[in-house]
């Protein structure tokens, strides 16, 4: 599957409702984190939990977004999907704007260095064995482009060095192209539920909650 192959998902949308904008990113950043979980199962990652990260046995107060593992290698993901933040300017991720992400991951990338002595890195309060496994991290966007993926890492990583390197990126409108195309039961069932919660609020919320 290319870009091109998911490319119009959400854009119709957010084309046709510019003036709403702000109430759908809102909406969409309450749910697309637990929204994209089944992507990574079905593509082979066993999710650990919230990765949190502790220096010298203390918390060092950063909590990213996902713990994911495959094999013996755990990812430390973060994800960021800003749908109307400063009009669609990181929507999509490529080599032309790649210095405007450094900034918006900045905790991230500069802060989280993954090599420095005393760190550890727990997920859902459970420490990941550093000795056993090969922890890197890793960005997710609302889009990139793939043809320009191993660039990007690359441009990445001349930047942030070391332990302050990123090893993968993932597009979350793919993850919910390929988990709404493929009829995957947990995220229809999630959708379905987050679905019925706003149309009972909005019921509530309308004359229609006026009882007769």
């Amino acid at each position: 599957m290319t870009t091109q192959d998911y490319g119009i998902l959400f854009d119709k949308l957010l084309k046709d409702n510019e003036d709403e904008m702000g109430f759908i990113a809102t909406v969409f950043g309450k749910i697309y984190e637990d929204a994209i979980k089944p992507w990574f199962e079905v593509n082979g990652y066993k999710l650990l939990g919230r990765p949190s990260v502790y220096l010298n046995g203390k918390y060092d107060h950063k909590t990213y977004d996902f713990t994911i593992q495959k094999g013996n290698t755990v990812l430390i993901v973060e994800a960021k999907a800003w749908l109307n933040y400063e009009n669609g300017k990181y929507l999509f991720l490529d080599m032309k704007n790649i210095k405007a992400f450094y900034e918006q991951f900045n905790d991230f990338l500069k802060n989280l260095d993954l090599h420095i002595k005393g760190l550890e890195i727990k997920a859902d309060g459970e420490l990941i064995d550093s000795k056993r496994n090969n922890i890197k991290k890793a960005l997710a966007v609302w889009d990139f482009n793939e043809n320009e993926k191993s660039r990007i890492i690359n441009e990445f990583n001349l930047i942030f060095k070391k332990g302050k390197s990123i090893a993968e990126i993932f597009s979350i409108k793919r993850m919910i192209f390929e988990l709404r195309n493929s009829h995957n039961s947990i995220y229809n069932n999630f959708i379905k539920e987050k679905k019925n919660i706003i149309l009972k609020l909005f019921h509530e919320l309308s004359a229609e909650g006026v009882k007769a």
